[in-house]
């Protein structure tokens, strides 16, 4: 392959930190596991089984989900090591860490950080352009955008409701105070993006 290569994973930093070598450059968008849970739940909730597919339908109860997510008995294992073990690293000169809740403040901005952690140049047009493309009404009716065809998904089931506030809907006060707990254990500065 061609120099530069771009890969999207999933995969712990320690996967990358034997595979990997010092000149690989590692952007990390976390996103604050509220959300994931919730999108995660709702993506396996709706998936039917299908033979030799990486996601396979959940059919338990919200509650029983939120338990498994929290023990870190989902898919990738457990959110709270996975993001962490990237997040410890995120000082590294290869490495861009940054918060989904970012990109929703200030995607333009995000936009310019990425470039420059890259060392490409992009013009304010492109920025723009780039803002326009990767809007949520604009991904979501895309039919260029092939996430949710890989997961056997509608776009429209893949892509909910493009905000970061949607577990409220689905958090009871004792399982907000569970992932807070969590949250300040291991990302103490990070927990008030949430």
């Amino acid at each position: 392959m061609q120099d530069p290569r771009i890969f999207i994973e999933h995969v712990p930093y320690k996967i990358y930190k034997s595979v990997g070598n010092k000149k690989s450059k590692y952007i990390y968008i976390a996103r604050n596991p509220r959300e994931v849970a919730v999108s995660l739940y709702k993506i396996l909730s709706t998936k039917k089984p299908f033979p030799n597919n990486l996601l396979v339908g959940f059919n338990g109860t919200w509650g029983q989900f939120f338990d498994s997510f929290i023990k870190g008995e989902t898919y990738y294992g457990g959110w709270f090591d996975h993001v962490s073990e990237w997040y410890e690293h995120r000082n590294d000169a290869n490495v861009l860490f940054i918060w989904y809740e970012e990109l929703l403040r200030d995607l333009s901005g995000s936009i310019i950080r990425i470039s420059g952690f890259l060392d490409l140049p992009i013009s304010e047009d492109l920025v723009k352009n780039i803002c326009e493309k990767a809007s949520f009404e604009v991904m979501k009716t895309d039919k260029d955008v092939k996430v949710a065809d890989f997961l056997l998904l509608e776009p429209s089931t893949f892509f909910r409701s493009g905000t970061n506030r949607s577990w409220e809907e689905m958090f009871t006060d004792e399982q907000k105070s569970e992932i807070d707990q969590l949250m300040s254990k291991y990302f103490k500065r990070e927990a008030e993006l949430f």
